[in-house]
């Protein structure tokens, strides 16, 4: 029975033997904590230093795109400036431009305006010249009305001669109507009178007419204002030759023409004033005359 209640005490421990064995005291676990720790040391400075050498890397890589962003910078400055300042140099320009345009405009529309008033001016003078030359002519028709109702204007004939290589030709006389065309007539009776076309050269066409040339380098002094005649344009018959028509009435120039044939009247109102009642004949002959070799003139001029 003690054999057998010893044997029952040696179990346990025997069992608490085989315990020990499997599972490790404290002591040991110590021991082993120990050996492990200068391992796990190690194992950290290990990740410390990669992570250090990453760091260290970025670190460098950050660096570098710095350092590259820094360079790009440095080169697109002075672009940069470069751009600026052609665009500050083509402000300028345009600025100098527009200033230089401004005078130069203002000085145009100056010139413009000058030139209008110059116009302006211009316009009045012609205006005012007309308006002194129609105040002339109205006193001149005044005076030349005044002038027929006189009797010393009512000469009812006036003659010429013809001076061909120096020779005086017979007589042509006119004769007036002081009636139908008192201006016409008193102003054929003044230039008459005063010698007017003596000396003067003709213009004939074979058969025709022939002209007396007034003397006179200015045509505007020749003019006068014409009756309104309605006498017809026939062989024989005088006129003044007419130079303008204003407001329905005639100026004519102090070149005297003689008819030579029937004209038909194209106008409501002719220049007419005269007839010629003697020495028609003397007026053919010298039409067909060559003027190239014959020296003809108005010889003589009066009032019959």
């Amino acid at each position: 029975m003690i054999q057998k209640a010893a044997a029952a005490t040696d179990v346990p421990t025997a069992t608490a033997q085989l315990d020990m064995k499997e599972y490790p005291s404290n002591a040991n676990l110590k021991s082993s904590q120990e050996q492990q720790q200068p391992y796990q040391q190690k194992q950290l400075k290990k990740w410390q230093q990669k992570k250090l050498q990453r760091q260290e890397s970025e670190l460098k890589s950050l660096q570098e795109l710095k350092q590259s962003q820094q360079q790009k910078l440095q080169q697109h400055k002075p672009q940069q400036q470069h751009s600026q300042q052609l665009q500050h140099s083509q402000q300028l320009q345009e600025l100098k431009q527009s200033q230089q345009q401004k005078p130069q405009q203002h000085s145009q529309q100056s010139q413009q305006s000058q030139q209008n008033l110059i116009q302006q001016q211009k316009q009045l003078q012609t205006q005012q010249q007309l308006l002194r030359q129609e105040i002339l002519l109205q006193q001149r028709l005044i005076s030349l009305t005044k002038m027929s109702a006189m009797p010393s204007s009512g000469v009812e004939r006036c003659y010429f001669r013809f001076s061909v290589n120096g020779e005086l030709s017979d007589r042509v006389v006119l004769q007036l109507d002081h009636q139908a065309t008192p201006i016409l007539s008193a102003k054929l009776v003044d230039l008459f009178r005063c010698g007017f076309f003596t000396g003067t050269s003709i213009l004939a066409k074979r058969g025709e007419s022939i002209i007396f040339q007034a003397p006179g380098k200015e045509p505007s002094k020749n003019t006068f204002i014409a009756d309104v005649s309605h006498l017809k344009e026939q062989r024989g018959t005088v006129r003044f030759l007419v130079s303008e028509v204003r407001e329905k009435r005639a100026f004519c120039s102090k070149d005297l023409q003689i008819m030579l044939i029937e004209r038909p009247n194209h106008h409501k109102f002719t220049t007419v004033f005269a007839v010629i009642v003697e020495g028609i004949g003397v007026c053919d002959t010298t039409s067909y005359l060559n003027l190239r070799f014959h020296q003809v003139s108005i010889g003589e001029t009066g009032i019959c």
